[in-house]
């Protein structure tokens, strides 16, 4: 089955050629980093936070299987939507899911399903795709995309995606892919999101799950992330670090109503 592109024209430029010209600018704009397996990469509209998700996805070591996490902006599939098989494809060309650790993982965990319809419409997997074809040749995808915000199954995924790791004998690199503060002023999105980074930044998981919970953060994609933040702390990984942070109000220049964007990386 292949999962043909829905953001082309859209949360992106519609041809391979202005594809390619607008990703060559945002890369030539990244600093050399620190390189790492394990990020948090932003999902919107590139000309809002393309510049961001270069800088994230910049800092990844080549990867074989990337396994990607992300939010449900649509409600449609299963709590934890594992795509099955087939390719997903862009106007840069198709990318194979890695069947194998897909099996691996949805045998292991009964709540992580196999379903194509969690990721039919979801825009947030999508938009890492063309920055890692930009920067990478030769890899696969685990497609993963959460409706569930229950800490017990957020952990138990991260303790299932270290055993198909094991089992299949394969080497995951993992991306969460998440936006930050929603529509809110740049200034209450700076101090709501860098509270939530400063956990982040320290690995303390359960406080960050409660200030997300407790305070109402917009941040999207915070499921993901404390799958990526169980997941690195199993691996033995102490820390992550903050690498750009931005919003929207820098391409729309309205800072009264902005999303907010991170490049975070972790390490050991």
């Amino acid at each position: 089955m292949k999962r043909e592109s829905i953001l082309k024209g859209r949360f992106y430029p519609k041809t391979k050629e202005e594809i390619l010209l607008q990703l060559k600018k945002f890369v030539s704009n990244v600093k050399k980093e620190k390189k790492t397996d394990f990020i948090v990469s932003p999902h919107a509209g590139t000309i809002y936070s393309g510049q961001t998700a270069a800088k994230a996805i910049s800092l990844l070591n080549k990867p074989e299987t990337l396994v990607i996490l992300s939010p449900n902006h649509t409600g449609y599939g299963e709590e934890i939507s594992v795509y099955p098989e087939g390719e997903w494809e862009t106007p840069l060309g198709e990318i194979e899911v890695d069947a194998e650790a897909v099996d691996a993982i949805t045998k292991n965990f009964s709540d992580a399903r196999k379903d194509e319809t969690g990721h039919l419409q979801e825009h947030s997997i999508e938009v890492q795709l063309i920055f890692l074809q930009y920067l990478f040749k030769e890899f696969k995808i685990v497609p993963i995309t959460l409706m569930t915000e229950d800490s017990q199954k957020l952990e138990k995924l991260a303790k299932t995606l270290i055993q198909a790791e094991k089992e299949s004998k394969k080497k995951f690199s993992v991306i969460a892919s998440s936006d930050f503060s929603h529509f809110i002023s740049a200034e209450k999105a700076k101090e709501k999101d860098l509270k939530a980074i400063e956990l982040i930044k320290k690995m303390q998981v359960q406080k960050f799950h409660d200030l997300v919970q407790n305070d109402r953060l917009s941040i999207c994609g915070h499921s993901p992330i404390e799958v990526l933040m169980h997941y690195c702390k199993k691996k033995g990984i102490k820390k992550a670090e903050l690498i750009d942070y931005t919003n929207s109000g820098n391409t729309t220049k309205d800072f009264s109503s902005v999303v907010a964007y991170a490049a975070i990386g972790f390490y050991k």
